[in-house]
């Protein structure tokens, strides 16, 4: 899946990039998602980035808030829609931010 290494990219510089556990996962993870008829490469990727990515992000406001600004873009999606093409992950992404500008440190938990 492109949009896993993608995220991989985004994740990288900071040191939060997964290793192949992960990215297999996420790979059966959608293939369960897929049996349950959610079919939409968005609704896969939201709940992917939810669940397998989000979950290990945590740490200061220097270490983290560069790659949560750059997963809440992506999962915004490109253009002036105002609605995020990854819902579930952009409401978890504004959070997290808020709890860090607030803390000066978050983990998925909040």
């Amino acid at each position: 899946m492109a949009d896993l290494q993608e995220f991989h990219g985004l994740l990288s510089p900071s040191g939060h990039d997964f290793g192949h556990r992960v990215f297999y996962e996420s790979l059966r993870y959608a293939a369960m998602l897929a049996v349950m008829g959610v079919h939409d490469r968005w609704d896969v990727m939201d709940r992917v980035l939810l669940t397998k990515v989000l979950p290990k992000m945590h740490g200061t406001r220097s270490r983290v808030e560069k790659p949560l600004r750059a997963l809440r873009e992506f999962a915004q999606g490109p253009g002036d829609d105002p609605a995020p093409r990854m819902p579930l992950s952009a409401a978890k992404l504004d959070r997290m931010l808020e709890v860090l500008a607030d803390a000066q440190f978050v983990s998925f938990t909040e």
